[in-house]
């Protein structure tokens, strides 16, 4: 029985997981039209889609910090997700250099995931609801380290030494140089406090009753798109791409 209510508890997050899978293959799909088939959807880099994609962003970073405490072979799944970044990386480095990926999303969580294996046990002494505060605090002021800020949002209050964005191997942190290029991009900074607040969410509803109570609900269909996000996240874009090229060539 303990299983069983186990495995219901993971519909909704494989619920809400399959959703923001949809939304970003949406994403990727204007992404493509924009940037490689020069598709007019001028609105494309307006303010509402750039938001549209932090939240989907934020929504994966969250959720993978919120699912970290469930896991059993934590370590074994950090390595997976990073190496599949690093193969992303590859890829996209040998057949689209212009649009080459350097520490993008599974990157970052993959890295992430490997900090909070030893992190996790300091970091559980602290409660929940202000652990949950600090770290999303902590990730509004650093989201403008990568264009030069400590801030809110999009409004800096703090300018950060331009000598820190010189080098060429701070990138991680988000302190890139001026020649550092990537189609995604997800820095540490501020991407690794969103995790952690996604990790101390996880402890807060699991402490409460009605939470537990919403955790068997969900939908299906969105569910499967959720379990396997990672393998859809691997194959989606090439196979996007390649339905454009076929479309466009044969106009």
């Amino acid at each position: 029985m303990k299983e069983q209510q186990k495995r219901k508890r993971f519909l909704l997050l494989d619920t809400i997981r399959g959703f923001l899978v949809i939304e970003m293959i949406v994403y990727h799909l204007l992404f493509d039209l924009y940037y490689m088939f020069n598709a007019d959807i001028p609105w494309f880099t307006g303010t509402g889609m750039r938001l549209f994609q932090l939240s989907i962003l934020t929504g994966f970073v969250v959720l993978s910090g919120f699912c970290f405490p469930m896991g059993k072979r934590k370590i074994f799944r950090a390595v997976q997700v990073f190496v599949c970044g690093l193969v992303i990386t590859l890829v996209t480095f040998l057949v689209m250099p212009s649009q080459k990926i350097l520490f993008g999303v599974l990157t970052c969580l993959g890295i992430c995931m490997l900090l909070m294996t030893a992190l996790e046990k300091p970091l559980s002494k602290l409660p929940a609801v202000i652990g949950f505060l600090l770290f999303a605090i902590l990730g509004v002021l650093t989201y403008g380290v990568r264009s030069g800020y400590i801030g809110l949002y999009t409004y800096p209050l703090l300018e950060l030494p331009d000598a820190w964005y010189t080098t060429s191997f701070l990138f991680p942190l988000g302190l890139k140089n001026a020649t550092f290029r990537s189609s995604d991009y997800v820095p540490l900074l501020p991407w690794f406090f969103v995790f952690v607040s996604g990790f101390y969410l996880h402890k807060i509803i699991y402490k409460s009753e009605r939470a537990m109570r919403v955790l068997p609900c969900g939908i299906k269909p969105f569910a499967v798109i959720g379990r396997y996000s990672l393998w859809i996240y691997m194959a989606h874009q090439p196979i996007i791409y390649s339905v454009l090229w076929l479309i466009f060539k044969l106009k």
